[in-house]
């Protein structure tokens, strides 16, 4: 039991930190630390276990979560999986605790997010505990449409840039590009200037 009381104690301190500068440190040692199965306290081990989930729920809104996505999706549905046959009223706490998550990671990161919705519901159905919650929550994001959402954000880059792409180092762009002192970079530079 002193493991679970000094660990948290960590816990609490790593949510103390700055969280940007040091997020390459943190989530590899909760999603360890969740990861990890003591076959010993199981209340105790899994009310440890909903406070990493907090942990990391607090951190969705740093600047670099995105690339931890797909380490932190995996590692929750593994222990949704094997905590879902667990009897005592802890292993609820810690499901709801991960849907929290997922529902919170949906919500800041939207479409980033997309690729891991189908995974995630797949999960559930195999444990026979669906989220009206979680459903609702990536309806939104699960009806984007992705070619339209790609073509909306090509046309505000270009017009973003519109004055870059009128210089005259693209006057003949279809043959090749020149760079601001007029050599070529890309293209057939055996197509000769166009005059």
């Amino acid at each position: 039991m002193d493991i679970y009381k000094s660990s948290l104690q960590m816990i609490q301190q790593l949510k103390q930190i700055t969280k940007d500068d040091n997020l390459h440190l943190i989530i590899p040692l909760l999603i360890r630390v969740i990861s990890r199965q003591n076959y010993g306290e199981q209340g105790a081990e899994i009310d440890f276990k909903i406070e990493v989930v907090r942990t990391v729920n607090s951190l969705v809104c740093c600047k670099s979560f995105r690339e931890y996505i797909a380490t932190i999706v995996h590692s929750m549905i593994n222990v949704v999986e094997v905590y879902q046959t667990y009897n005592i009223k802890e292993a609820d706490h810690l499901y709801k605790s991960i849907v929290d998550l997922f529902c919170h990671m949906a919500r800041r990161l939207n479409i980033d997010f997309a690729p891991f919705i189908p995974m995630i519901q797949e999960s559930f159905k195999r444990c026979k505990r669906p989220s009206a919650e979680f459903s609702l929550q990536v309806e939104g994001i699960t009806k984007i449409n992705l070619v339209d959402l790609f073509k909306q954000n090509l046309e505000n880059n270009a017009s973003d840039h519109a004055d870059e792409l009128n210089g005259p180092q693209y006057q003949n762009f279809g043959q090749f590009l020149t760079n601001e002192r007029g050599a070529i970079v890309g293209g057939n530079p055996r197509a000769g200037a166009l005059g």
